[in-house]
């Protein structure tokens, strides 16, 4: 019988993974609400950070944690394109050169089937493809079946259109030595998406500052994000350093906070930072379902322009603060930045500015924010990305 919600992600940080299981969450209670005699489960990949394992055991699927499966397998084939260094381009080599045959690899695994362990309990079972009812994904590298099950992939950006687009905010893109290994990649991200049941790309996201998406399979969503809980704790203001990534990035990341420790600022940070920042506050990004964000005594974010990040402080009307990119990032991250500039979402912290100057600058951005995240409301009836994206899905499962 199918009915397994397998969940694929791209194999870096632990936003993909997390956003990725929400929607399949939603999407299973959808699935139950309609079919009250069946049940189903969903299948993960096992995570890397055992924190990770901890959030979706006592946050994420708390009310069917015994419906959930984690396959050590299934992990360790999707996180082969996990970041191998600080330069993006070592990343794309590897997807020129791996993704097709890993792919077939991994639909070979699911066809003869995948070991998998309960999230709660002790429990192993063999979950096969012919289980499998579809599949929900967030920015994936590689897909789980060529046609056997419907996919549906949300994303931050058709990686095709990111690499496409590269070179007009990255000029190393133009380099004659790197357009074989951007090309072949360009030609494997449109095999991967039209291979696809359904493309949810959110507003805003990396290429928002181009205009609408292409393709028949591409519809817009919401923040593939849910809206966060209000906070009433009492906090000192300040800004919350949001450090994800790998390791360079982090302590990228950590050195932004002396400046506003400097001006008065509290600095909040998450514990899952083990090195730590003097004079900082540790605090997790959520408490007990309540996000931080919400709480207005934090005033902005600071981070890594991935999406997640810039989400959560805008629907609480606070901007972002980012700094200035490093041509061995990911292209995305380029994209990313136009685009919060272009809808004044936030700003960069470039070099030769002030932190005091920096926050007055993006303090000032809040009436545009608050204005744009009320349209997108508006024109959704909802701001909740990921129960849009699984009632869409659930919308093409039901009529199949």
């Amino acid at each position: 019988m199918r009915n397994t919600i397998i969940v694929n992600q791209a194999p870096h940080g632990i936003g993909p993974i997390l956003r990725a299981a929400e929607m399949a969450y939603d999407l299973y209670h959808l699935l139950r609400a309609a079919n009250p005699e069946q049940d189903f489960d969903i299948l993960l990949t096992e995570p890397e950070k055992p924190f990770v394992e901890n959030i979706l055991k006592n946050e994420t699927f708390t009310d069917i944690p015994e419906r959930v499966w984690l396959s050590p397998v299934y992990g360790e084939l999707v996180n082969h394109f996990d970041y191998s260094s600080d330069d993006y381009v070592d990343r794309l080599e590897n997807i020129a050169a791996n993704r097709a045959n890993l792919e077939l690899r991994l639909i070979s695994e699911l066809e003869k089937g995948v070991e998998a362990y309960n999230l709660v309990n002790e429990n192993c079972k063999r979950i096969k493809a012919e289980d499998i009812l579809c599949e929900v994904s967030h920015n994936p590298i590689v897909s789980t079946s060529k046609s056997r099950h419907p996919m549906f992939y949300t994303t931050i950006g058709l990686l095709s259109e990111i690499l496409a687009y590269a070179f007009e905010v990255n000029p190393r893109y133009t380099k004659t030595e790197l357009q074989h290994t951007i090309q072949a990649c360009i030609e494997e991200a449109k095999t991967l998406e039209d291979s696809q049941t359904l493309l949810m790309i959110p507003e805003p996201s990396a290429l928002s500052y181009r205009g609408k998406p292409k393709g028949d399979k591409a519809i817009e969503i919401p923040p593939f994000i849910k809206p966060p809980s209000g906070s009433r704790e009492e906090l000192q203001e300040g800004v919350y350093l949001n450090i994800s990534g790998i390791e360079a990035v982090q302590e990228r990341i950590a050195s932004l906070a002396k400046p506003f420790l400097d001006v008065g600022y509290a600095v909040y940070y998450s514990p899952n930072y083990e090195k730590g920042i003097t004079g900082g506050i540790p605090k997790a990004p959520v408490e007990k379902g309540i996000s931080i964000f919400s709480n207005p005594a934090i005033i902005a974010a600071v981070g890594r322009r991935g999406w997640s990040s810039v989400w959560e402080p805008n629907m609480n009307g606070s901007p972002f603060i980012t700094y200035e990119y490093d041509e061995k990032e990911d292209p995305e991250m380029h994209h990313n930045v136009k685009t919060i500039e272009t809808l004044s979402l936030g700003i960069v912290f470039r070099e030769g500015k002030n932190s005091k100057e920096v926050m007055n600058e993006a303090l000032a951005l809040r009436p545009q924010i608050n204005d744009y995240y009320a349209s997108l409301k508006r024109k959704y009836g909802t701001l909740n990305g990921i129960n849009y994206a699984a009632r869409k899905s659930f919308e093409i499962l039901s009529a199949s």
